[in-house]
């Protein structure tokens, strides 16, 4: 019987780390034989686990040269499941060159490579709503127009784009803001830090309706089913958001937090429209309310 092993792109991720916690010691997953962790630096979360499941770490840099020998040894015809969470996010400005390279080149040759060891490929990835046109004025469905000129947004496209010539099973997400234990650098971390800090918050647009959050419990839950199902080779990309969108003033007061102040920013938020991923998984996505309260309040 061949092995199943879990490969982790990008272990160095705040979600990746949340998801290892979550399939491995909250759900006691017990599928795979093998976990293969992929990062660009030798520091790594503390990856462990009690049972018989093998962890190794791989050091690959996207964004150079890779040596994929190593990995393609471990993982010769074996049933192979990825969850690819790396990427050159748009914080990096400093990179943007970059962004090709490492958000859709190089991991799209490490699967191509590991396509030629594995005929049992299955590939869970993470896009982004930046495919999107932030100045379109039109509902976010999957078939909403495209960005034309931002780079991260082009770059996940494309990574989109040149999965579905392979031949695989593969199941993408368009995730707006994530939600996880210990994320830091977005607009949620920014106010859940002042909360902490008892700062004067600063939003934008406090009375729009929101529901642009990529809530970790429900790509995790996502994860479980395309692990457990037998598929064909097909490929499925989808919104993943909140539901029940709420105003971010709405949000605040109910916490009881009124101390705050609104700024000018250029784009106001946009509600993502679910509806293909909630037809084909039903009772998965968490509502805006719950998952912002989650984050503020235990993670």
């Amino acid at each position: 019987m061949k092995k199943n092993i879990l490969i982790i792109s990008g272990a160095n991720a705040k979600i990746s780390q949340s998801l290892f916690e979550y399939i491995f010691k909250v759900k006691k997953v017990t599928k795979f034989s093998e976990v293969i962790l992929i990062t660009k630096s030798k520091n790594l979360f503390n990856y462990s686990l009690d049972n018989l499941i093998k962890i190794h770490n791989i050091k690959l840099d996207y964004n150079k040269k890779m040596n994929l020998s190593k990995l393609k040894k471990i993982c010769n015809n074996c049933n192979i499941f990825i969850f690819h969470a790396a990427a050159l996010v748009p914080s990096k400005q400093n990179f943007k060159n970059s962004f090709y390279k490492i958000n859709c080149y190089s991991p799209i040759l490490l699967i191509k490579e590991l396509k030629i060891i594995s005929d049992n490929l299955f590939l869970f990835y993470l896009s982004s709503t930046s495919v999107y046109d932030k100045f379109s004025n039109s509902i976010l469905t999957e078939s909403a127009p495209k960005t034309k000129e931002d780079k991260y947004g082009l770059s996940k496209l494309k990574f989109e784009k040149e999965i579905k010539k392979i031949k695989l099973k593969s199941f993408g997400l368009r995730v707006p803001v994530l939600l996880t234990k210990n994320v830091k650098n977005n607009f949620f971390s920014k106010i859940k830090k002042q909360i902490n800090n008892k700062e004067k918050i600063s939003i934008g647009y406090p009375d729009e309706k929101f529901n642009a959050i990529g809530f970790d419990l429900d790509i995790f839950n996502l994860f479980l089913i395309f692990i457990r199902k037998k598929y064909k080779v097909i490929h499925e990309i989808y919104n993943l958001a909140t539901i029940e969108p709420i105003s971010l003033k709405k949000l605040l007061s109910q916490n009881k937090i009124t101390n705050y102040y609104q700024i000018s920013y250029p784009i106001p938020p946009r509600v993502i429209n679910c509806d293909k991923l909630i037809k084909k998984y039903p009772n998965i996505l968490t509502n805006t309310k719950k998952a912002f309260n989650t984050f503020i309040n235990e993670y």
